[in-house]
């Protein structure tokens, strides 16, 4: 479905940016851990062949407990920082 959306977007002349999917680390379950890297992995890969923005949340919040409510699932202030950094990337000048 990834590449229908980046396919979808390019025909609208939509700015896509690709974020991949936060989890604190460590996490007690290993088969779970693992679908939520290969999803990062495979996101990654796709921005970078499709020369879209992507921004590592995972790397950004994998050790930051404050920023999630649980494990796979950011709070309040996580949202709000989440937030920060894609307008930081789809407006670099400061825009909204």
């Amino acid at each position: 479905h990834l590449l229908k959306i980046v396919e979808e977007t390019s025909k609208r002349h939509i700015k896509l940016v690709l974020l991949s999917r936060p989890l604190f680390h460590p996490y007690d379950d290993y088969e779970f851990e693992k679908r939520f890297n290969e999803y990062n992995l495979l996101t990654k890969i796709t921005a970078k062949e499709k020369s879209i923005p992507f921004i590592d949340i995972d790397v950004q919040f994998a050790t930051e407990s404050q920023y999630f409510s649980d494990a796979a699932h950011l709070n309040k202030q996580g949202l709000k920082r989440m937030a920060e950094m894609i307008n930081s990337i789809i407006w670099p000048n400061g825009g909204v």
